[in-house]
C-alpha cells in the first residue's frame, strides 16, 4: 500500500472557493444584496460556475430607422468574479450598420413595419466594428453601476 501525499489526503475535502479567497460566489452575493443589472435583459446564472453571470442578444440604436439607416450590436456581457476584491465586466460581438430600402423605410414610416431583436437580422448589414472589452472592478456594486452605465455596451465605441 502506497503512502498518500498531502496533496490526495486534502483533495477531496477542498472546497475551491475558499481555496482562492473569494469567499462568497458570486451567485451568493448576487442574492444576498439583491442587486443585479437592471437596465439590460435579465443575466444567467444557471451556469455551472457559481462565479459567472451572462447576457447575450441583439441592441437595437435608438435611432435606428431614422432617415433609412438602422445601427445594431449583436453583443455578449460576462460579470466574471475572480477573487475577493476582483470582478471583471467582459463585452464581445460586433456592431453592425446598414440600410432600409425606400420600400422598407416607407412601412416603417406607415408602421407596418418595425425593427425588433426577432427581425434585425433580416436586413443587409454590415459589420463595422468588433468588440472585445473587459473592464476590472474591486467591488460588486462597481461593476453592476458599469453595466447598468452608457460605458458598457456603448454605441460610440
Amino acid at each position: 500500500m502506497r503512502a498518500r501525499t498531502i496533496n490526495e489526503i486534502y483533495k477531496e475535502e477542498s472546497d475551491p472557493i475558499h481555496d482562492m479567497g473569494i469567499g462568497q460566489t458570486l451567485e451568493q452575493e448576487w442574492d444576498e444584496k439583491e442587486l443585479s443589472p437592471s437596465e439590460l435583459k435579465e443575466f444567467d446564472m444557471d451556469g455551472d460556475d457559481p462565479n459567472v453571470a451572462e447576457w447575450s442578444g441583439i441592441l437595437i440604436h435608438p435611432m435606428s430607422g431614422y432617415d433609412g439607416g438602422f445601427e445594431y450590436m449583436d453583443i455578449s456581457v460576462t460579470l466574471t468574479k475572480e477573487g475577493p476584491h476582483k470582478y471583471v465586466v467582459t463585452q464581445s460581438g460586433e456592431r453592425r450598420h446598414g440600410s432600409l430600402s425606400k420600400r422598407e423605410q416607407r412601412e416603417l414610416e406607415d408602421g407596418e413595419l418595425q425593427l425588433d431583436e426577432w427581425n434585425i437580422d433580416d436586413f443587409k448589414s454590415h459589420v463595422t466594428d468588433k468588440i472585445n472589452d473587459s473592464e476590472e472592478f474591486s467591488t460588486y456594486e462597481e461593476a453592476v453601476e458599469y453595466i447598468d452605465s452608457d460605458g458598457c455596451l456603448d454605441f460610440q465605441g
